[in-house]
């Protein structure tokens, strides 16, 4: 991709728009990510929406996806780098290493965020390293935040918000494939409960999260994920209708 994109007299530093597909799991090593990453913040200096999707086109076995290493902070926060980036999309077969002190780290210093995807229907699903408190600090930092989606642990959902504590609120949240507890009515009011603040008032009475909490599926099934996890899945996304309802 650099080789091509690097060529003399390709126009990368005119470029807002730049999505990037490699199919080739198993050969994308975290190193090439944030090589990537670094030399496309240096290069690309009016990009404002970056889309690198990491993830098979073919089939992919179990034995594949072991293989597969797991991207971490330390591999992404290039995107810091950017002068003008205000939009990312992250892809990958595996859950992205973050904490939340990480988040607060990349929220802190991109307040001029407005979307993030970061990962939130991995294909492999490993526990997450987050809980729905990784909302918080682009609430607190990112002032023209619009969308964030991220992949957590929303099974022991926390007590909401203080009342005014929140900055800023989002349109639309995305959960992907994240984990909710189990046909769990209480669960999922609580999440509900939680969600709420952290979205923008509706407009109309008659609206419910629906509007608002993304669930449904971004990225296309695989032979993997349709033998393995599409029962937990499943059982996920009828959780997450369940509090789309409340």
């Amino acid at each position: 991709a650099l080789a091509f994109l690097t060529q003399p007299h390709f126009p990368l530093s005119r470029i807002h728009t730049l999505c990037l597909r490699f199919p080739f799991a198993k050969e994308v090593q975290p190193s090439d990510v944030k090589l990537l990453i670094s030399a496309l913040a240096r290069a690309c200096r009016s990009l404002s929406y970056l889309d690198l999707c990491i993830y098979p086109s073919d089939k992919f076995l179990s034995s594949d996806i072991s293989q597969v290493s797991p991207l971490r902070f330390e591999h992404i926060q290039a995107v810091l780098a950017f002068e003008s980036l205000t939009h990312l999309i992250l892809t990958h077969t595996h859950p992205i290493e973050v904490t939340k002190k990480d988040l607060i780290s990349l929220a802190s210093q991109w307040p001029h965020l407005q979307s993030l995807w970061l990962n939130p229907s991995p294909l492999y699903l490993s526990p997450p390293s987050l809980t729905l408190t990784a909302l918080e600090p682009f609430s607190q930092h990112c002032d023209s935040i619009c969308e964030l989606a991220l992949y957590m642990d929303a099974t022991s959902p926390p007590e909401p918000p203080p009342h005014g504590s929140l900055r800023f609120v989002f349109d639309s949240i995305g959960v992907g494939r994240s984990p909710i507890a189990v046909s769990s009515s209480y669960s999922c009011r609580k999440v509900a409960e939680y969600l709420l603040p952290f979205l923008q008032p509706f407009q109309d009475s008659a609206m419910g999260l629906t509007e608002h909490l993304i669930h449904k599926e971004e990225i296309q099934e695989s032979p993997y994920e349709g033998q393995e996890n599409a029962p937990r899945v499943a059982e996920y996304q009828r959780n997450w209708e369940v509090v789309e309802e409340m």
